[in-house]
């Protein structure tokens, strides 16, 4: 398995980011004797089985990208086993800790779902083709300096939706080399585990045949960032900045501080993406701290890379009211203390880390500060960020659900 997954990302690397296809990277047979189950998460969710993929700093192009456009992969099964659906997925390493610990470094990237045929008895071959060998699929940035001295490394996953029959997972010792990585997207505390690959004594058997096939990206121009600025409208503080060009960016999250080091999301902005004309952007605070409040921008690109812009600071007057939510992190119920100027309607909306709206709902408030309980127990566990929308203010905190 270890090696179907390295020739999934084999797929990555190639040579030139023009029409012309890319060119076949890596080929990899594992014979039988292998089965595989990814097994359900901790709340139902099929687990992600991912593998550490090994590319020779060798077999890659003088570029600091590269993209995977097609991946072929055969599965042979040997043995009755039912229907399923198998999903693919990718993530890059991350370079910042050069640690297996860290893995993955963001949420997996999604390349597909694919059915399997059932698999009445003896040997049933499938062939599941991912991109066209042109057009990428999955972009990773090149970083040679990693755990392995003279590789980079990727990670492809798969996940099948039965795990009743057919598939299998020992946990007993094996090569190393065939050592998984478990992704569990329903547990935020351990998302992922380590565990031996191999087959049960009495489960049906497989055969992965990986092909990669990829090529160079095109060197990409970064955010040129052009002005960030910082100022107080009345008691909120409106961020302004723009940009001359941007190549591949994706969003903008602005991250606030009241000490200048410890830093936090407070929202996000989308991004031009490709283009070479001046772009124009802004974002308000409507509930900055007392005191002196500290400023950042993450620039996130498609490829997932990022860069930081420089620090701005303002310093904000107290205010008799401010909007605060507790317990921090919350089981059953959070509660708001929502400061109001006068009588009105507020809608209040909870999203989670991917900007999906999980909660909304419309609430009354009264002139002075507001209490109001929020349910968050049927949330799943995680990181989460609550806005209430209060005329033309907005108040925002981040949470975490237990």
């Amino acid at each position: 398995m270890k090696k179907f997954l390295l020739s999934l990302f084999t797929l990555f690397f190639a040579l030139s980011f023009q029409k012309a296809e890319s060119q076949l990277l890596y080929s990899n047979t594992m014979g039988t004797g292998f089965s595989y189950a990814a097994g359900k998460g901790s709340k139902g969710t099929p687990v992600i089985l991912f593998d550490d993929v090994l590319i020779p700093n060798g077999s890659i192009p003088e570029t600091d990208s590269m993209s995977v456009t097609k991946l072929k992969i055969t599965i042979v099964r040997y043995g009755a086993t039912p229907a399923s659906v198998m999903k693919i997925y990718a993530t890059p390493f991350d370079p910042a800790t050069k640690s297996y610990d860290s893995f993955p470094a963001v949420p997996p990237t999604y390349l597909g779902t694919y059915n399997m045929p059932a698999n009445p008895g003896g040997a049933v071959r499938t062939t599941v083709n991912v991109g066209d060998s042109v057009n990428s699929i999955f972009n990773f940035k090149v970083n040679n300096d990693q755990v392995y001295t003279g590789f980079n490394t990727i990670f492809v996953g798969v996940s099948f939706s039965d795990t009743t029959a057919g598939w299998e997972l020992s946990n007993g010792p094996d090569d190393n080399d065939n050592v998984m990585w478990f992704y569990d997207v329903d547990n935020v505390k351990k998302p992922r585990t380590a565990s031996y690959f191999g087959a049960g004594p009495t489960d049906p058997l497989a055969t992965y045949r990986m092909q990669v096939f990829g090529k160079a990206k095109a060197t990409a121009t970064p955010v040129v960032l052009t002005n960030f600025d910082v100022q107080t409208v009345n008691s909120s503080n409106v961020l302004a900045w723009s940009t001359s060009q941007e190549s591949n960016s994706n969003y903008y999250s602005v991250e606030h501080s009241t000490d200048g080091n410890n830093f936090e999301a407070i929202g996000q902005v989308a991004a031009a993406g490709n283009t070479s004309n001046v772009s124009n952007y802004s974002f308000t605070d409507d509930n900055p701290a007392a005191g002196i409040n500290y400023y950042r921008l993450r620039m996130v690109d498609l490829d997932n890379s990022v860069k930081y812009s420089a620090i701005k600071s303002v310093k904000n007057a107290a205010t008799t009211m401010s909007f605060s939510a507790y317990p921090n992190p919350a089981v059953e119920t959070l509660n708001l203390v929502i400061p109001s100027l006068k009588s009105d309607r507020a809608t209040l909306s909870v999203t989670n880390v991917s900007g999906q709206v999980v909660l909304k709902d419309e609430i009354s408030v009264t002139t002075g500060n507001n209490k109001v309980p929020v349910k968050v127990s049927n949330l799943a566990t995680g990181t989460y960020i609550i806005k209430v929308q209060l005329g033309t203010q907005s108040f925002i905190k981040k949470f975490n659900k237990l």
